[in-house]
């Protein structure tokens, strides 16, 4: 009896050794499914944590100083999205004409007329092609607003022959939204100086200020003039006219689709008017040189006297 009794003691203890060992077995695969499933998440998506009920996504975001900000894009960038663009625009016409100062006359009127038009120049001087033939030239330069340019111009053409055209066009549009990302810059910068102007403790650190003020000013000031200059010269176009005045034969010749009759009695004009040029330079010539000639006949109507008394005289004595 006593040896079933400790065998069943033994049975016992045996059997509670092998619950023990699962029981901690069961803790041990649970504890390595948790710190598994810990990793899992270090790896994985991060867990979300909670700082006073909020969640970090809900925080507001931190920006970034404006004064670091760059001068880059973000300066350069236009505000509402679209940029004008800005082109200095030139035309140069070389024509032929009837009439210089008519024509000159009439162009000076319609700019008069015309809002925000003006005459930069005129300039008149006669040419000397051979000793009785002069031309008459002239060099007009106008400032026509561009949206009345083309039919300034188409005016222009039908004043005589247009011989040579040139048109040109630069486009600063970069440079402008340069110089205003530049002003922008300026004007914050000096904003800021102006603020420590005012807390400024000494006058050496107010003077340092004062130069650097200066300074920026004189840039902005330089920038603004360029930045008028540009506004003026793009809101324009420059049109120069080199105007000659021709004959009407000339000027017939250069006109395109004009009749042979029409160039041939231009030229039959052109030689009568030839003759009586000829006729009056003669006149004029012959009338010139009367004191001359009357002071060669005071001189040689006497000597011619002279010589024929004294033949007379030496035939008599013979």
């Amino acid at each position: 009896m006593r040896k079933l009794t400790r065998w069943g003691l033994i049975f016992l203890s045996c059997l509670s050794l092998v619950v023990l060992i699962g029981s901690c077995s069961s803790q041990g695969e649970s504890t390595d499914s948790v710190s598994g499933g810990a990793v899992r998440g270090e790896i994985g998506v991060s867990p979300t944590y909670q700082i006073d009920g909020a969640r970090p996504d809900s925080l507001p975001e931190r920006s970034a100083p404006k004064d670091l900000a760059l001068d880059g894009a973000s300066e350069q960038a236009p505000q509402n999205g679209t940029v004008e663009r800005k082109v200095i625009r030139e035309q140069k016409l070389e024509m032929d004409v009837q009439n210089l100062d008519q024509i000159l006359n009439r162009l000076e009127r319609r700019i008069q007329e015309m809002e925000g038009a003006f005459i930069e120049s005129i300039e008149q001087w006669q040419e000397v092609m051979a000793p009785n033939q002069i031309r008459y030239r002239a060099q007009a330069v106008f400032r026509v607003p561009v949206k009345q340019a083309d039919d300034f111009v188409s005016q222009l053409e039908k004043e005589g022959n247009v011989l040579h055209r040139t048109t040109f066009g630069q486009d600063v549009t970069e440079e402008y939204v340069d110089n205003e990302a530049r002003l922008r810059n300026l004007y914050r910068h000096e904003k800021r100086l102006l603020e420590l102007y005012e807390e400024a403790k000494n006058v050496e650190e107010m003077l340092k200020l004062e130069a650097e003020l200066s300074r920026i000013r004189e840039q902005v000031e330089i920038i603004e003039g360029r930045q008028r200059y540009i506004d003026r010269v793009t809101s324009t176009v420059r049109i120069t006219v080199d105007l000659t005045e021709v004959d009407e034969k000339e000027y017939l010749g250069h006109k395109p689709n004009e009749s042979l009759w029409a160039e041939a009695w231009a030229g039959l004009k052109e030689s009568i008017a030839s003759i009586g040029y000829g006729a009056k330079r003669g006149l004029v010539f012959l009338i010139s040189a009367l004191p001359y000639l009357l002071l060669s006949a005071v001189i040689v109507i006497p000597l011619v006297w002279l010589l024929r008394r004294r033949k007379n005289n030496n035939n008599q004595s013979l």
